[in-house]
């Protein structure tokens, strides 16, 4: 039954995140991290742009949690090449960090045979990182997009409960 949590949730989050009726949305055949910043400013949580060294990525908050956006196979490079704010990148990927539950195998498993949303693994620090892939290449609607963002959150909600009900 938990197992259903989120695919009903995101069916209900797509009904709400439509476009208006006879608006057109946009199709991104890429995408950069500048234009992801914009489409989530409308989003409930907090996003903003990171440069950091050589890689930019968007950072946010959503109940508390927080997360990154990373970005791939952007301006023609290979897969793992850096991401500038401007670069027009055929994937990304939604990515939170968690140290304070349990990293053994056994809930690792659990989680990845029960929830089919949203990955989850051990770092080489060994914390737990949940992420959810997403590939633009052949296009994406900015409307598909703000989708997949409440998808991540209801991926974050459904980790949550999860991991509360195995301590």
């Amino acid at each position: 039954m938990r197992s259903m949590i989120v695919p009903v949730a995101a069916a209900a989050i797509v009904l709400i995140a439509s476009e208006a009726p006879g608006q057109a949305a946009t199709l991104y055949e890429s995408l950069s991290p500048k234009q992801m910043l914009v489409l989530l400013e409308t989003e409930k949580g907090s996003a903003e742009l990171d440069e950091g060294d050589d890689d930019t990525t968007v950072e946010g908050r959503v109940d508390g949690i927080n997360y990154s956006i990373y970005f791939y196979e952007c301006d023609g490079k290979e897969f793992t090449a850096a991401a500038g704010p401007d670069s027009n990148c055929l994937g990304y990927e939604y990515r939170a960090y968690f140290s304070d539950y349990p990293n053994d195998t056994d809930t690792v498993n659990a989680w990845n045979n029960e929830y089919h949303y949203g990955s989850l693994w051990r770092d080489d620090e060994g914390d737990l990182a949940l992420q959810l892939n997403v590939i633009v290449e052949g296009g994406i609607t900015d409307d598909n997009i703000r989708t997949t963002f409440a998808w991540w959150r209801a991926v974050i909600e459904s980790f949550e409960d999860f991991m509360k009900e195995r301590k």
